[in-house]
């Protein structure tokens, strides 16, 4: 398989009908960086939410009943109708750390069935990368006689990879090596959660249980990380799980995000945590909305918006609604008022389809 067969399979899982597309939006993409070929144009077409109307939601980390009561505060807020009008996105990391991991993924799958089609997206966090390499989803998108085992040349730190299965370990990405021990990505619950009985002591030796864990996760759970896009853009912002280096040209840390370049030994834009300048990026009009960088309060300006309220920690979670700027997390008297909906626009929202 070539680069170029390789980035069409891995982008078919979620692109969208460009035709669909187009008709439902009321003016021409606005594309991020100017596309210097068909495929550049191709790869933002796919990738773009032709909806101003968004709730952005921070990292959950397997706390689903955390989940369930910021959806209900958002519904209550906007009311059902119009909530059902909002395209959500949630920012990644859906894996590790939180009690309910298994069950959370479930809930989402179930979510997207019942919502309106295509206004329910999920991104690649660092955590659920990590996990999806442990899982070895993207083996079959790799070029002839490659190894994800390259990913792990240079690196020192061995005491942090998982050794498990000789030939497994040989050939899987660094992310995910790291990821099966356990302790790097706190991962444990993870493996509980699919593998132990929910009435049962957790039990130790399940965790970096190569064989068991693939064997657990169901087939649509791994399809549902398999898919996950690495970045979405609408016409005002990026939504992207960890964010961008200010200075690093845009487009550069872009293209292999829309191509979900797996051979990167660390993708800086899911994993970074120092890029959190709230001026945003130099190359773009657009707020940066990310999650993974863990504020007490959400941090939200016209250019970036981190809205990671809890790490996965305490449970916490946060939501940002846009355009309007507002906040809304699960702790109580929580809506923050960053600017107004314009009610004209709301009704229109209200009446379409």
């Amino acid at each position: 398989m070539n680069s170029r067969q390789r980035s069409s399979s891995l982008q078919s899982s979620f692109s969208r009908n460009k035709h669909s597309q187009q008709s439902n939006q009321q003016r021409p993409i606005r594309l991020l960086f100017p596309a210097t070929t068909e495929e550049e144009r191709e790869l933002q077409e796919q990738h773009y939410i032709p909806s101003r109307y968004i709730v952005a939601i921070g990292d959950v980390h397997g706390h689903l009943q955390a989940l369930q009561k910021l959806l209900k505060k958002l519904e209550q807020h906007l009311g059902k109708d119009l909530f059902e009008k909002y395209h959500l996105v949630f920012l990644g990391d859906y894996v590790d750390r939180g009690p309910q991991i298994k069950e959370t993924i479930e809930f989402m799958i179930s979510l997207k069935k019942q919502r309106k089609p295509n206004t329910t997206h999920f991104l690649m966090g660092n955590h659920d990368h990590a996990c999806s390499m442990f899982l070895g989803l993207f083996d079959d998108a790799l070029e002839n006689g490659k190894s994800l085992g390259i990913t792990c040349q240079n690196y020192t730190r061995e005491f942090e990879l998982w050794k498990g299965i000789q030939e497994v370990a040989n050939n899987m990405h660094l992310q995910g090596r790291r990821w099966g021990s356990g302790f790097v990505y706190s991962s444990f619950n993870t493996f509980y959660s699919y593998i132990c009985d929910s009435n049962s002591q957790k039990d130790m030796d399940v965790v970096g249980d190569f064989k068991k864990f693939q064997s657990k996760v169901p087939d649509e759970h791994k399809n549902f990380f398999r898919n996950l896009p690495w970045v979405l853009f609408n016409e005002d912002n990026i939504f992207v799980h960890g964010g961008f280096h200010s200075y690093t040209n845009l487009k550069e840390q872009l293209v292999p995000l829309f191509k979900r370049d797996i051979y990167q030994p660390r993708v800086k834009p899911l994993s970074e945590r120092g890029y959190i300048d709230m001026d945003g990026h130099k190359d773009t009009h657009r707020r940066i909305v990310s999650g993974h960088v863990q504020v007490k309060n959400a941090k939200v300006s016209s250019k970036r918006a981190l809205i990671d309220i809890s790490g996965g920690v305490t449970g916490e979670l946060c939501a940002l609604i846009l355009p309007s700027a507002k906040v809304i997390t699960t702790e109580e008297n929580s809506v923050l008022v960053k600017g107004d909906m314009d009610d004209e626009e709301l009704q229109e929202l209200l009446k379409s389809d």
